[in-house]
């Protein structure tokens, strides 16, 4: 499996809205850009709920992997999983830092939107330019 780096979708939301309701429109997007339904799906503790599993599992994604089982009942897959799910936050951490997204200079949800569209954009452009000819 090759995996790309790129970010193919984001999306700003208000503030204090709860994780879990993002799960679903989340697979509805991926599903819409890719016309299938991705193969893993992996997010941190605030999406994990058995609601969204069954959500995932309609959708038809084959591996579901939510932090919500204590740790000793994960399996081997689950927890090479969340190591890369760990490796995505990364990715968060260095649009911050490389591209300017701790702190938008704009004021606005649209600027906001422009700024963190801005920022994939670059980090977009520079995953494809170390990939070479």
């Amino acid at each position: 499996m090759i995996l790309t780096k790129f970010i193919t979708d984001y999306e700003i939301c208000a503030r204090g809205q709860a994780e879990r309701a993002l799960w679903a429109p989340a697979l509805d997007r991926h599903i819409a850009l890719f016309q299938h339904a991705p193969l893993l799906a992996v997010a941190d503790g605030g999406f994990a709920s058995r609601s969204n599993e069954r959500a995932a599992a309609d959708r038809g994604v084959r591996h579901v992997v939510l932090p919500r089982q204590p740790r000793e009942t994960r399996s081997r897959a689950a927890r090479a999983a969340l190591r890369w799910r760990t490796g995505c936050e990364g990715r968060i951490s260095a649009l911050k830092r490389r591209h300017g997204l701790r702190r938008c200079r704009y004021r606005g949800a649209s600027w906001m939107q422009r700024w963190v569209g801005l920022g994939v954009l670059a980090n977009d452009l520079l995953v494809l330019a170390r990939a070479g000819p």
